[in-house]
């Protein structure tokens, strides 16, 4: 019995330049096979070579990330320090038009 998942059961019906027609029938008899077997074939390896493609792809991004992770987090924390001990240092405001300005805590 033909295992279902290998068997050729769906259909897609392609649009393609005559050119690209003729080039497709013409290799199809070199190898002698159909059109739409070499199209089937051509298309899976296509689908093949593109999934492993995006995968490695995203691996490589992962490891990237992950390469990051630890100097990021130590980054962040450095600057969370310097923003909360900015929050807690009094704002000095410059005079402005309406005369001094004086001393305002961040925050209030």
């Amino acid at each position: 019995m033909p295992n279902p998942s290998i068997t050729r059961s769906r259909q897609l019906k392609v649009t393609m330049t005559p050119d690209m027609h003729a080039r497709l029938v013409a290799l199809s008899q070199r190898l002698g096979q159909t059109p739409a077997a070499l199209a089937s074939t051509a298309l899976s390896m296509y689908i093949n070579q593109t999934e492993s493609s995006l995968g490695a792809t995203q691996k490589a991004v992962e490891a990237m990330v992950g390469s990051f992770t630890p100097d990021l987090a130590r980054q962040v924390e450095h600057l969370m320090r310097g923003l909360q001990s900015t929050a807690e240092a009094p704002l000095l405001l410059e005079d402005g038009p309406s005369g001094p300005a004086g001393t305002v805590g961040v925050g209030s």
